[in-house]
């Protein structure tokens, strides 16, 4: 076989690898494409909307709220573990296992959800600093961090990141973005069905509880800013781009 013909196949052959592959990644990165928000619930100073988690079948959620409050005010309310059980939904308790660092803490919350979900439980690491006026908060499991309790089943998958930006008025905008993989045997259509109702009850309990704290005088621990956001940067990313017009949850 002639020299010039034997190149040309093997370069139709590394195109058609090279193509195969590119197609493959192209494949990849539209099945992990995060998909559009839905909107489930629109109230006059909150809202909360949802899409698939795209590493798992159940939901991401993004709230923003509008709080007559200073971002000071807002994250008193978030590190008062003892409070936790009057506006987290299902919440039985909250505590600090350890401190870490300023503003780095770990934390075990325990969950007593409706049946036929049984009860679940949280070992979270947790992470909040400022970056200019505003107040960040970013929480993720850590599941071996303490031996597992009877009773309840133990959360292996969560990432949440709260942020309280102060407005002129003397008001914030907090923003929350969460998932978590529940470590149960229910179907996802329970899961998220759940997850939806106890993000709207546990919104409605914080804006009422908040005022409480409007003059709070606690001393609020600031870490300095991390080098990796992990999931903040998640966020920070979605509060850079314009919002879509939202369309209503059907499912």
């Amino acid at each position: 076989m002639p020299l010039l013909v034997v190149v040309a196949l093997v370069l139709l052959s590394l195109q058609v690898q090279a193509k195969s592959k590119f197609q493959r990644h192209k494949e990849r990165a539209t099945e992990l494409a995060p998909a559009p928000w839905r909107l489930h619930e629109r109230q006059p100073h909150w809202l909360l909307a949802s899409r698939p988690f795209p590493q798992h079948g159940q939901k991401e959620y993004f709230a923003e709220l509008n709080v007559k409050a200073p971002p000071q005010a807002i994250f008193a309310l978030l590190q008062d573990s003892q409070r936790v059980p009057e506006w987290v939904h299902h919440a039985q308790s909250a505590k600090v296992l350890t401190h870490l660092a300023p503003g780095h803490f770990t934390v075990e919350s325990r969950f007593t959800p409706p049946w036929p979900i049984r009860n679940r439980d949280l070992i979270s690491e947790s992470h909040q600093w400022q970056r200019g006026q505003e107040l960040w908060l970013e929480i993720h499991a850590t599941p071996y961090a303490k031996p597992k309790q009877a009773g309840y089943v133990r959360i292996q998958r969560m990432q949440s990141c709260w942020l309280a930006r102060p407005e002129a008025d003397g008001s914030s905008t907090l923003f929350h973005l969460g998932h978590m993989q529940d470590p149960g045997y229910s179907p996802d259509l329970l899961i998220n069905t759940a997850m939806t109702l106890s993000l709207s009850s546990t919104l409605e309990n914080l804006m009422q509880i908040l005022p409480e704290y409007q003059s709070s005088q606690l001393f609020i621990q600031h870490s300095s800013l991390p080098t990796d956001w992990n999931y903040c940067n998640t966020l920070a990313d979605i509060l850079t781009l314009p919002w879509p017009q939202l369309e209503p949850y059907t499912d």
